[in-house]
């Protein structure tokens, strides 16, 4: 499958300039103020760009309220981002492909709200400050968040170009036969709707990408600029999903619950102490479980999202291979081409929304582990 995505990637990249190269590239810091210095932003790499970066981080001195503060500020902005992509869901019709993109985008900004809220919950239950390492954590989730919605829109925008491509061209088509008295008016103005509709889909797929873009690149400490590239996000890690020690990983998950913690060094001195503290304890303990087997389910859920999506994806790049063979034989008008080209293309976004999605579900295990748990729009 690995041949097959990189025949993909090699595929589109004649027709679309949002497919990048998935091989990591090296990131260079601007040390010369020059505007030609080259900024690659890999997903491995969004630590290490957060520590050189994100002024909040840089500030080691960070006190309590300070960290708290930021915590504070990055919650509601994924909050605000998370509502609006609610709100883009709810004005869509109901099935709809954008529906369902803009729900997958609200569902992954509000689990990492979720994270988020559980480290702002670990620092009310502690008197000192934040570890920073636990700092770089917080703000890591945020980055790959903004990350992840940023290539699926940029996915999605790609496909929906194309399909407004084609819709054109049928809609112009469609004209022509109106003239030669072969079309109706009523079936002009509904493939007028229909190149409308999608035209409109674009720009707005677009635009969240742009702002997504903004975003991660602010939040990162980098000035926007044509020099400035964000590398795919990688293929999701089949292997160690495979590997997850689930019992091991649950027993992990409870010792590191800062409910669960907060909960075990409770004082108790009475014997009604004891049993409250007892109770305590085996609730908090009860949660952080619902809370790891949840995003487990969820892991095993897009785990078999992802391999519908493997097995669409195969389909339509055969579908699209037989087009390209009867374009080259002069067997194919340009609107039946777009049409392909469109439809072959909505499958590569849906396979890389699914692809994606598998990562940011594994990222959330991960993340339920150590005690951080996740939990969005599910």
């Amino acid at each position: 499958m690995r041949k097959q995505w990189r025949c993909l990637r090699l595929l589109a990249a004649g027709m679309l300039t949002v497919f990048l190269a998935r091989s990591p590239f090296a990131v260079m810091a601007e040390t010369d103020g020059s505007p030609d210095t080259v900024v690659s932003i890999t997903y491995e790499n969004l630590e290490a760009l957060l520590t050189a970066g994100n002024l909040d981080l840089k500030e080691k001195n960070d006190t309590y309220l300070s960290n708290k503060e930021n915590y504070q500020k990055m919650l509601q902005e994924l909050r605000d981002e998370q509502d609006y992509m609610k709100f883009l869901a709810e004005q869509s019709d109901d099935d709809s492909e954008e529906k369902a993109v803009y729900r997958a985008n609200a569902a992954i900004l509000g689990s990492s709200a979720e994270r988020i809220s559980k480290q702002i919950e670990r620092l009310n239950n502690r008197t000192n400050t934040n570890s920073y390492q636990e700092n770089i954590d917080s703000y890591l989730v945020t980055a790959q968040t903004r990350m992840i919605s940023y290539h699926q829109m940029m996915l999605n925008a790609a496909a929906k170009e194309k399909s407004a491509q084609a819709a054109e061209r049928s809609w112009q088509e469609m004209v022509k036969r109106q003239t030669a008295g072969m079309a109706t008016a009523d079936e002009v103005l509904k493939a007028a709707d229909t190149y409308s509709e999608q035209k409109n889909l674009m720009v707005s797929y677009q635009r969240q990408a742009a702002e997504a873009r903004r975003q991660l690149l602010t939040f990162l400490g980098i000035s926007d600029t044509d020099s400035v590239t964000i590398a795919a996000v990688p293929e999701p890690d089949l292997a160690a999903i495979d590997a997850i020690d689930f019992e091991e990983d649950c027993r992990k998950a409870i010792g590191s619950s800062s409910s669960v913690q907060s909960a075990r060094h409770a004082n108790a001195g009475t014997t009604a102490e004891i049993a409250r503290k007892f109770q305590t304890v085996e609730t908090a303990e009860g949660s952080a479980q619902a809370e790891i087997t949840d995003d487990y389910q969820q892991l095993l859920a897009e785990r078999k999202n992802y391999a519908a999506a493997q097995d669409a994806f195969q389909s339509a790049l055969l579908n699209y291979q037989a087009l390209q063979r009867k374009r080259q034989a002069g067997m194919l008008d340009q609107e039946a081409w777009l049409t392909g080209e469109a439809e072959y293309l909505q499958a590569v976004a849906d396979y890389g929304t699914a692809s994606m999605a598998l990562v940011q579900a594994l990222e959330d295990y991960r993340w339920a582990v150590k005690g951080v748990a996740g939990g969005g729009m599910r």
